[in-house]
C-alpha cells in the first residue's frame, strides 16, 4: 500500500476500456454458469417441494430485506463510487457496518415470535432467528467486495459468483431430498453465505485495521444514507406484493407468485450482473469526459438489450409449456404470473441503467426522488389486481413498471448529464421493432407449432434470436449496434481505446 494508503486502482486510459470488457465477458461468462446451477437445482428443489413451502419462507422475505437494506446501509457502494478513499476510512466503514449487523440480527430475533402471530403461523419464529444468523455473516464481505469492485477486479469476482451458489443450491437439494421441506430453503441460504464469505477474504488482500471516524469518512455515511433511502423505496416495491397476497389470499398464492417472480426476475439479475458490476465503476472515471461517457453508457445498454430482449420474448410467449417441463405439473396456474412480470421486463435495462446515471454523476437524492414516485405508482398497481389474485398482481406490477415508472425514471435520469433523453428514444426503436418481430414469430409457432412441449421449445429458441437479430441487421442503427458489439471481442485482446469508451 502507498505511503497515502489510497485505494484508488491507477488505471492507463488506454488499459481501461480493455479491463472493463474483459471484466464484463467474465462477468458474463460466471452468470451464465451462475444461471444454468441455479436453474437446475431450482427445477429439482421446486419438484421436491410444495407451493407452501416456498409461501412460508416468503412470508419472512420481506422482514428480512428490510433488515438486511438497513444492515448494510450502503457502505459498500459509498466506497465503489467515491472518487478518492483512503484505507482508514474503508476500516471504519467496516466496523461501522459490523456493528449495525449485528444489532439488526439481534431485533430480528426479538421481533420473531411477533412475526409469527401477524401471520398466526408459529413456524416463522425459528426461521427467521435461523436467518437473522446469516445477517453478520453476509456484512463481512462487504467491504472487501466493493474494493474489488472499485479496482475494477471483476474477473476474481466473476468467479466467486459461481462456486457459492453451486455448493448453496447443492446442499439445499440434499436437504430437500433427504425430507427437510421449507429447512432445505435454509440450508441452501446458509451454505451459499458461508461459502462466500470464506472465498472473498480468502482472495481479498485488504485487511481490516481498527480505525476511528473522521469528517470524511461521515461523508461517506451520508452518502450510503442516501443509497440506502433509494434501496429502502425499491424494497417497498418489490415486497408490497408479497405481502398484499400473504395477508389477503394465504401461503398457497403467495408460493405460486413468489416462484413465479423469482422465475423471472433472477435470471433478468444475472443478465444485468455484469453491466451493472461495471458501469458505475467505469462512469465514474468517465464523468469528466462527456463524449467518451455517452459513448459508454449508451454501448453497455445496447449489448444488455441485445444479450436479453430475444430470451425475454421467449419466456414471455411460450410461458405456460415452459412451466410445465420447469416445474411440473403442481405448478399449474404460474404461467400467467410469468408472462405479466416479463412484460415488465422488458423495462428492466433502461430502469437498472438509470441507476448508474444517477450514482456516477452523484445524483443520489434526485435517485430517491423518482424511485419515490415510482414506488406509489407499483403500489398502485398491485391494489389494483390484488382481486384477480397472483395473475392480477402480476400484471399489475408489469404494466406499470413498463409504462409509467421506466418511462419517468429515465427522463429523471437524463434530465441532466451528458445522455439525453433523445438519446435512449433512439437507441431504442431498433430494439422496439425487433422485439415486436419476434413476439409476432413465436406466437406463431405457439399456435401452429408442434404439440410436443419439449419440441417446441427447443424449436423456438433460435426462432427468438434468429428473427430478432435478422431484425436488427436489416436496421441501419441496428446494424451498427450488432457490428460495435461483435467488435468488442478485440478489446479482450489489445489495448487500443477504440470506440467503446
Amino acid at each position: 500500500m502507498s505511503d497515502t494508503e489510497n485505494l484508488t486502482a491507477e488505471l492507463r486510459a488506454e488499459s481501461l476500456k480493455r479491463r472493463s470488457v474483459q471484466g464484463g465477458t467474465a462477468t458474463f461468462a460466471a452468470q451464465a454458469a451462475n444461471f444454468l446451477v441455479r436453474l437446475a437445482a431450482q427445477i429439482a428443489i421446486a419438484r421436491l417441494l410444495v407451493p407452501a413451502d416456498y409461501g412460508l419462507v416468503a412470508m419472512i422475505a420481506p422482514v428480512l430485506g428490510l433488515v438486511q437494506l438497513v444492515a448494510d446501509f450502503g457502505l459498500g457502494q459509498a466506497v465503489i463510487q467515491s472518487a478518492d478513499i483512503k484505507h482508514e476510512q474503508v476500516s471504519a466503514l467496516f466496523w461501522l457496518g459490523m456493528t449495525i449487523n449485528i444489532a439488526i440480527a439481534g431485533l430480528v430475533c426479538l421481533l420473531s415470535p411477533l412475526i409469527a402471530w401477524i401471520y398466526q403461523e408459529p413456524r416463522l419464529v425459528t426461521l427467521c432467528i435461523a436467518f437473522a444468523a446469516l445477517i453478520p455473516i453476509s456484512g463481512l464481505a462487504t467491504q472487501p467486495a466493493a474494493l474489488l469492485s472499485r479496482n475494477l477486479r471483476f474477473t476474481v469476482l466473476a468467479l466467486l459468483d459461481v462456486a457459492p451458489p453451486a455448493i448453496g443450491l447443492a446442499a439445499g437439494f440434499s436437504a430437500a431430498w433427504a425430507g427437510l421441506g421449507y429447512w432445505s430453503l435454509v440450508v441452501s441460504a446458509a451454505s451459499e453465505r458461508l461459502v462466500g464469505v470464506f472465498l472473498i477474504w480468502a482472495v481479498s488482500v485488504w485487511r481490516p485495521s481498527f480505525r476511528f471516524f473522521n469528517r470524511a469518512t461521515w461523508s461517506l455515511v451520508r452518502v450510503g444514507g442516501q443509497i440506502t433511502g433509494f434501496n429502502f423505496v425499491q424494497y417497498v416495491t418489490t415486497t408490497a406484493d408479497n405481502v398484499l397476497l400473504a395477508l389477503v389470499q394465504g401461503a398457497p398464492a403467495l408460493g405460486l407468485y413468489d416462484k413465479g417472480y423469482k422465475t423471472v426476475t433472477q435470471p433478468i439479475a444475472q443478465l444485468l450482473a455484469p453491466t451493472n458490476r461495471i458501469a458505475v465503476p467505469l462512469l465514474v472515471r468517465l464523468v469528466s469526459e462527456p463524449d467518451r461517457y455517452r459513448r459508454a453508457y449508451l454501448r453497455m445498454l445496447e449489448v444488455t438489450l441485445l444479450a436479453g430482449l430475444p430470451g425475454i420474448a421467449f419466456i414471455l410467449v411460450l410461458s405456460k409449456p415452459l412451466m410445465l417441463i420447469l416445474l411440473g405439473a403442481q405448478w399449474n396456474g404460474i404461467s400467467p404470473i410469468v408472462s405479466w412480470l416479463c412484460l415488465g421486463c422488458i423495462a428492466s435495462p433502461f430502469y437498472s441503467s438509470s441507476f448508474w446515471l444517477f450514482v456516477s454523476q452523484g445524483r443520489a437524492g434526485q435517485q430517491l426522488t423518482y424511485a419515490t414516485i415510482t414506488s406509489i405508482i407499483s403500489l398502485a398497481g398491485f391494489v389494483c389486481g390484488l382481486p384477480w389474485g397472483p395473475s392480477g398482481v402480476a400484471a399489475g406490477a408489469g404494466l406499470s413498471f413498463l409504462l409509467v415508472s421506466t418511462p419517468l425514471t429515465c427522463w429523471g435520469a437524463t434530465r441532466v448529464g451528458p445522455v439525453t433523453f433523445k438519446d435512449l428514444v433512439v437507441s431504442t426503436l431498433p430494439f422496439a421493432v425487433a422485439l415486436s418481430a419476434t413476439a409476432v414469430a413465436l406466437a406463431a409457432l405457439y399456435l401452429a407449432g408442434p404439440e410436443d412441449a419439449g419440441i417446441l421449445l427447443i424449436a423456438a429458441i433460435p426462432i427468438a434470436y434468429g428473427v430478432f437479430g435478422t431484425v436488427m441487421f436489416m436496421l441501419p442503427s441496428g446494424r451498427r449496434m450488432i457490428q460495435e458489439g461483435w467488435q468488442l471481442r478485440a478489446m479482450l485482446k489489445s489495448d487500443n481505446p477504440g470506440r467503446f469508451a
